[in-house]
């Protein structure tokens, strides 16, 4: 019986360790994030920005200023950079799906197969030849679990842009 009990007892003991641990976690990643947002927001600021609509990313942020019409990108990973988009420049915004073939034969019988690379927004600009590439999805860095959800955040960022683009052009015409 008292065996059962120290069981139970040190079972207990390891299950309220690992939640906790999970707790400190999570809790270090929600200060880690709530700083990183700090950070955008004081960028943005800096460039007269206010944020209407925010997403973040693995390796970025999106902020949109309806107001103003622009869209910053902030890289808060790598460079540390903050790349903005008047949405008066961009041509179209377009979502694409870029593919690789794996294979998955042996040397003798080639088994090609199609497997999703990346989810990426592509902003084409007017008065300039160049494009740019945002990133939602990207397959070494993103589980195969995480693929439908990301596509449907770059639907709606799409659909988002898109509108509001359209609604610039008719205020134009």
């Amino acid at each position: 019986m008292q065996t059962i009990i120290t069981g139970a007892i040190v079972i207990a003991c390891t299950i309220g360790m690992v939640l906790f641990l999970f707790y400190i976690n999570k809790k270090s990643i929600q200060k880690r994030n709530k700083a990183v947002f700090k950070t955008f927001s004081e960028k943005g600021a800096g460039m007269g920005v206010s944020f209407s609509s925010q997403e973040m990313l693995k390796d970025t942020i999106i902020g949109l200023d309806r107001l103003h019409q622009r869209l910053l990108i902030f890289d808060h990973l790598k460079t540390q950079s903050v790349t903005s988009l008047l949405l008066s420049e961009v041509k179209e915004c377009v979502l694409t799906k870029e593919y690789q073939h794996i294979n998955f034969g042996s040397e003798k019988q080639s088994d090609l197969e199609k497997t999703l690379r990346a989810i990426v927004l592509k902003f084409s600009f007017k008065n300039k030849p160049d494009h740019f590439e945002l990133s939602f999805y990207d397959n070494m860095h993103y589980s195969i679990y995480e693929m439908a959800g990301m596509e449907q955040k770059a639907r709606r960022w799409e659909s988002l842009l898109c509108k509001l683009m359209a609604g610039e052009s008719k205020v134009m015409a």
